[in-house]
C-alpha cells in the first residue's frame, strides 16, 4: 500500500517550482536582448609614443562607438584586447564566439610629412573570407580631428546598418551658472562640457545634467527634432530643474516654449 504524500510536501514542491520558472528569462526578453546585430569595436592602434597619433585614434573610436549607438540597430561590444590589424585570422573565432555581424577596427600612423593616415576596417560576417571594407582619410589639421572623426564615423554606421544616415548638429548654449555639465541623447551621453555635437536626423530627448554625488543629475530636458545639415539651438538657463523645453523645427530656438515634463 503507496503511503500518501502529505499535503505540506506538495505545497513546498509547488513553491520550488514556481520560484524555479519565475527565476527564468522569458523567450521574448532573451528575443529583445539578442535580436540587435552585434558589432565588435576595436580601439584603433597608433604607434607607441606618439601622442598625436593616440589623440587622434582615441577620438576616432569614440566617435565609432557613439554614432553606432546613437541608430539604436545594433549592439556594440568593446574588444581593446584583439589585434585585428595585426593578426585578422587570430580574430576571427572571437567574433564567431559573440556571434558578431560586423567589426570595426583601425590605424592612425603618421606619413612622416607632418600628416596622418587613418585607416579604418569594416569586416563583415557573411564575408568573412573577403577583405574588409576600408575606410581611409589623411589629416593634416588635428584640430579639425572631430570633423573628420563624425564624417568617418557616419559613414562606418551607413555601411553597417545598410542605410545612408544623415545628421544636423546640436548646439547647446549655456547662459546658467553651471560651470560643469554633460549632454544626453535618448540616454546616450553625449560628452560633457562642449556647446557643439553632430547628431543624427530624427527626433532626440535631450537632458542636460550636472555633476552629483552619485552620477548625473538632470537639470533640463529638450525635445528637438534635428534635421539634415541644419542647426538645432538649446537654451540651458536658470530653469527650475526638471522641467522640459519643446523645440520644434519650424521655430527659432529663442522662441522655444517652456512646459512641464510629464
Amino acid at each position: 500500500m503507496r503511503r500518501a504524500i502529505p499535503r505540506k510536501s506538495f505545497s513546498v514542491i509547488f513553491l520550488f517550482v514556481f520560484v524555479l520558472v519565475c527565476s527564468l528569462p522569458s523567450f521574448s526578453q532573451q528575443a529583445t536582448q539578442s535580436s540587435k546585430p552585434v558589432v565588435v569595436l576595436t580601439a584603433l592602434a597608433s604607434p607607441r609614443g606618439d601622442t598625436v597619433a593616440s589623440t587622434l585614434a582615441s577620438t576616432m573610436t569614440s566617435s565609432i562607438e557613439l554614432m553606432l549607438k546613437l541608430t539604436g540597430r545594433v549592439t556594440v561590444r568593446r574588444a581593446d584586447f584583439l589585434s585585428p590589424t595585426t593578426s585578422l585570422g587570430r580574430t576571427i573565432p572571437y567574433y564567431d564566439d559573440h556571434k558578431a555581424a560586423e567589426a570595426v577596427y583601425g590605424t592612425v600612423k603618421p606619413t612622416g610629412n607632418g600628416e596622418y593616415a587613418i585607416d579604418l576596417d569594416v569586416w563583415n560576417a557573411s564575408n568573412a573570407n573577403g577583405k574588409p571594407t576600408v575606410v581611409k582619410r589623411t589629416i593634416s589639421n588635428v584640430l579639425s580631428s572631430f570633423d573628420l572623426a563624425d564624417e568617418m564615423s557616419l559613414r562606418i554606421a551607413s555601411t553597417i546598418v545598410g542605410k545612408k544616415l544623415e545628421e544636423g548638429t546640436l548646439v547647446v548654449q549655456n547662459i546658467s551658472n553651471l560651470p560643469k555639465f554633460s549632454v544626453y541623447a535618448n540616454g546616450q551621453l553625449l560628452g560633457r562640457n562642449r556647446t557643439s555635437f553632430h547628431i543624427l536626423t530624427g527626433s532626440w530627448t535631450i537632458v542636460v545634467a550636472k555633476p552629483g554625488e552619485v552620477g548625473d543629475v538632470p537639470v533640463q530636458t529638450f525635445r528637438v527634432d534635428i534635421q539634415q545639415g541644419k542647426a538645432a539651438m538649446v537654451t540651458l538657463s536658470r530653469a527650475p530643474p526638471h522641467q522640459a523645453v519643446v523645440v520644434k523645427p519650424a521655430e527659432a530656438p529663442q522662441s522655444a516654449k517652456l512646459a512641464p515634463s510629464k
